[in-house]
Formats: structure tokens, C-alpha cells, sequence
């Protein structure tokens, strides 16, 4: 039999570091990696995670994804110190279970039991990859500066529902304001749904709140939430609201600079998301600084996802034919060949925002409905 490739999850008990020493000493398995978040889980390559029951990214789901990619999951639990630790791994799925102090020798012992039971075999896994099977995640944002991307976001959502079951998320890690543009409570929210997906994955709709025809996941209640979120979750979330949805609106942050770890960093929500997505709607104002800086958000959201169907959108058109000439000239200059569509000034959507209420028929909702449908073809 080859040797045994496992990865360790994290913990605050001896166990890893013992196991880490027996099996480099003495054989019978390999670790191949040390496990810090579900998302190395995912990407690393083994065939065996070995996790005890007070690991904190310990879920059903987890588990669900190892059985996926053809892994085993040992779990290790402390009778004494988590008199439920046993019951809580086994409601998890674990393949088998052992004793945290058991001897090196158990542990190995248990893990040719896996090893016998089933042949895993691992599989080469893309970071924060998530398998989607449609084509339905539009993505709406754009650079800062109050350019109107939330107010967009929430009339295509409207606009799309009445083709099919549509859902708005407010992925916005930096200001989230979809709750407080259409007067909707805080909780639940997108904290809500995460927790949800991963320990009560049926019950994920009872976080979205239903609004006109269409449902709503709000955003981040706090300004440091963003902390607590890995952007490989927000992936899972988006990919199974894209199995429900007929079509899915992500309004996303402005900022798209990787700072920090890829899977930690502060922008790290809005580079996944956009990662993601099928189409992107990027919005800016008629200026020459707001013409700029969409160019430059449509530069790198690109860097991040090449497919992607991209649409530009000039939010409060100029009234002169030869400003929006001048507008659409330089757009074109930067991208060939680029979709771009204006929206008009319209008193109805200042209106509406003050009223938490939808945008009513007028300029710039059939202004809206066409472009909508425009990108529900692509």
C-alpha cells in the first residue's frame, strides 16, 4: 500500500503536533499540509483530513466537500473536555472517529482503515473555485464616488424578476447600503446566509427577505464584518443562490486592490465576486475624473475575470449630444468595441431612495428595461 497523504486541520490540542512528530519519525502516513480554513482544505492535496470536533471551520459542508473531491475525514474528539465532541462529529458525516488521546500508532491504525475502506482519490482543485452550472450571476459595481451602482443593482433586479426567480445580494464590503435604500431590516443578512450554507444548507431561502417580486440578501451590519468572511465562502453562497435563481444581481464595493492574502484581504469579497460573474455592469459619472476612474475599474475587473460579458454604464447622461459623444469616443479608445448604455437624470429615483421605495415608470426605468433585457441575452 502507498503511503497515506493527510492534512492536519488546525487545533489547539497536542494531537497535530504528536502526529505531525510520530508520522516523521516513523512512517506509516504523510502530512501533506497543514489546514488553517475550509478553503485550504479544498485546495490542498491529500487524501485524509484528520479535524477534531472544536475546529471552527468544522461543518456538514466541509465534510459534503471532502466526500466531493473523493477525501476521508477522521475526526478527533475529547471525551472529557467535549463530552458531545463524538456526536458532533459524527452529525457531521466524519468517515471515523478517534480518541484525541489515543496512542500515534491508533491514529495510523485508523487511517489504513479509511485508506482500505475506500481508495480516495484527490483532485486538483482552483482557489475559491465554485462550480456553477448556468450562466446567471450578474455583477454590478463600480468606482467610488456615489456613482449609482446600488440604485442599478436594485432596478435590474426588479427588471430580471419578471423573466424568472431573481435574487439582489449586497456584497459590498466597504459601505453595504441596500438595506437602508429599500427601508429593509439588518438581520438577517449576509452573515446570516453564510452560516446558514454551512450548517443548515435547506433553510438558506429563510434568510432572504422577500421585497416586490424579488428576494433580498442584505449586506455587512458592521463596518469590520468583512473580517470574519473568507472570500471563498461568498463563492459557495454565490454558487448555490445561482442553482435556486433563476437570475442573481451581486451589488458589489468599489475597490477591487488586492491588499493582504489573497484569501484575507481587506477587498477580498469584491475580487471574488467579480471573479464570478457572468456579466459585468460597471457604472461611473459623466466627468472627466468619473470616465476615468470606470475606465480603470473596468481595466481591473478584468484582470480578475477575462469571460465575463463587461457593460458600461453613464449614470446621469449629459443633456449636450456632443458631451455624450465626447464620453462614448473616450470609452471607446480605452475599450474597442465596448457595450455602453446612459442613464438619464431622473427626479423619481431620488424620490423613490428617500421613500425606500421602487424607482416608478418613467425615463429611467424604460431606460433600465432595455438594458436589463440586453444582458439577459448574453
Amino acid at each position: 500500500m502507498t503511503e497515506i497523504e493527510v492534512a492536519l486541520a488546525i487545533s489547539a490540542r497536542d494531537w497535530p503536533d504528536r502526529i505531525h512528530r510520530f508520522l516523521a519519525d516513523h512512517g506509516g502516513a504523510r502530512v501533506r499540509a497543514q489546514v488553517l480554513s475550509a478553503e485550504d482544505a479544498t485546495t490542498e492535496a491529500f487524501q485524509v483530513l484528520i479535524i477534531d470536533d472544536i475546529c471552527s471551520f468544522l461543518t456538514p459542508r466541509l465534510v459534503e466537500k471532502m466526500r466531493r473531491q473523493r477525501r476521508m475525514v477522521l475526526g478527533v474528539f475529547d471525551p472529557i473536555e467535549a463530552p458531545d465532541g463524538k456526536e458532533r462529529l459524527l452529525e457531521c458525516g466524519v468517515d471515523l472517529v478517534i480518541e484525541a488521546d489515543a496512542e500515534a500508532d491508533e491514529f495510523v491504525i485508523a487511517l489504513r482503515t479509511l485508506a482500505l475502506t475506500e481508495e480516495p482519490i484527490p483532485v486538483e482543485v482552483k482557489p475559491n473555485a465554485a462550480v456553477r452550472s448556468k450562466r446567471n450571476l450578474y455583477v454590478v459595481g463600480g468606482p467610488p464616488g456615489g456613482c449609482g451602482a446600488t440604485e442599478l443593482a436594485v432596478a435590474l433586479t426588479h427588471r430580471l424578476s419578471s423573466r424568472g426567480p431573481t435574487v439582489v445580494i449586497d456584497a459590498d464590503e466597504v459601505s453595504a447600503s441596500l438595506a437602508q435604500r429599500l427601508g429593509l431590516p439588518m438581520l438577517p443578512n449576509l452573515r446570516s446566509a453564510l452560516d446558514v450554507l454551512n450548517h443548515r444548507p435547506d433553510t438558506l431561502r429563510k434568510t432572504l427577505i422577500s421585497f416586490d417580486r424579488f428576494m433580498v440578501l442584505t449586506g455587512l451590519s458592521g463596518e469590520r464584518d468583512w473580517m470574519e468572511i473568507r472570500p471563498g465562502q461568498i463563492g459557495d453562497l454565490l454558487a448555490e443562490l445561482c442553482s435556486q435563481f433563476q437570475h442573481v444581481v451581486v451589488n458589489c464595493g468599489s475597490l477591487l486592490e488586492q491588499v493582504g492574502f489573497a484569501d484575507t484581504g481587506r477587498f477580498g469579497i469584491t475580487r471574488q465576486v467579480v471573479a464570478m460573474a457572468d456579466c459585468l455592469v460597471g457604472v461611473g459619472l459623466p466627468t472627466p475624473v468619473g470616465i476615468t476612474r470606470l475606465l480603470t475599474w473596468a481595466a481591473d475587473s478584468t484582470e480578475l475575470n477575462s469571460t465575463a460579458f463587461m457593460h458600461l454604464v453613464v449614470n446621469r447622461r449629459p443633456r449636450s449630444r456632443y458631451r455624450r459623444a465626447e464620453v462614448m469616443e473616450e470609452i471607446d479608445r480605452a475599450i474597442p468595441g465596448a457595450a455602453i448604455s446612459f442613464l438619464p437624470e431622473d427626479p423619481a429615483v431620488e424620490t423613490a431612495a428617500w421613500t425606500g421605495s421602487l424607482v416608478p415608470s418613467g425615463l429611467y426605468v424604460r431606460t433600465v428595461r432595455k438594458l436589463a433585457d440586453r444582458i439577459a441575452r448574453t
